[in-house]
């Protein structure tokens, strides 16, 4: 499409798909740099600390999705992902930066007139004494191929953690976003606690090869 509409600029990918060793990035920047690429359209790679000149334009799709995301990071991840690509426009000169999304406030606040600790204290007090750093949250994921046995296990530790004592509270479980991976099924289950070693002491608790423990996750 953007070929259709820049018929005369040379357009390249940067993504996992086509850049698969390190010679492949040397090379994609040398030519951007070199101005032997007009646009170069591609993933957050484009805005993990390579070395770009001459940036005049830099355009995020799709942030909102970052932004909406069932995380207490969500907002953090979408503000530093902006920051970090709009870091790349105009880097030795006068550069441009298009966000898309519906939410317009949150960017025109935080990201435009460049008052990052304010989103720091404004996060912080959201987070207090529901995510951390105030608490520890694990989230343990179920998983098999057969769905059954996968549900049966989290519906096994949702009984048992429901009337946990000792601050620890279970704040949520079901099926798992993305419900279904490398052919298996996955549940899970979210646990929240202000004393880290009841917490953990609990997840030493959990007795199943089915599942797996991500602590303080981006879920």
């Amino acid at each position: 499409m953007l070929n259709n509409c820049f018929p005369n600029k040379i357009v390249e990918k940067f993504d996992r798909d086509t850049i698969k060793t390190n010679k492949n990035l040397t090379s994609i920047l040398k030519r951007f740099n070199d101005n032997e690429i007009d646009i170069l359209i591609g993933t957050q790679m484009l805005s993990k600390g390579h070395d770009y000149h001459n940036v005049k334009l830099a355009v995020i799709l799709g942030i909102d999705s970052i932004l909406n995301m069932t995380s207490y990071k969500s907002k953090e991840k979408a503000l530093s992902l902006s920051l970090q690509i709009a870091g790349r426009s105009g880097r030795k000169g006068n550069g441009e930066v298009l966000i898309q999304t519906k939410n317009r406030n949150f960017f025109d606040k935080y990201l435009t007139q460049n008052i990052y600790e304010e989103f720091l204290n404004d996060e912080l007090i959201y987070r207090k004494n529901l995510y951390p750093p105030f608490v520890r949250l694990a989230k343990v994921t179920f998983s098999h191929k057969n769905h059954t046995l996968a549900l049966k296990q989290l519906n096994k530790y949702v009984n048992i953690f429901r009337n946990l004592q000792n601050n620890i509270e279970l704040i949520g479980f079901g099926e798992s976003n993305i419900f279904k991976i490398a052919n298996k099924y996955r549940y899970e289950l979210l646990l929240r606690s202000q004393d880290t070693k009841a917490l953990i002491n609990i997840l030493h608790s959990i007795n199943t090869p089915l599942a797996s423990i991500d602590m303080d996750t981006l879920f």
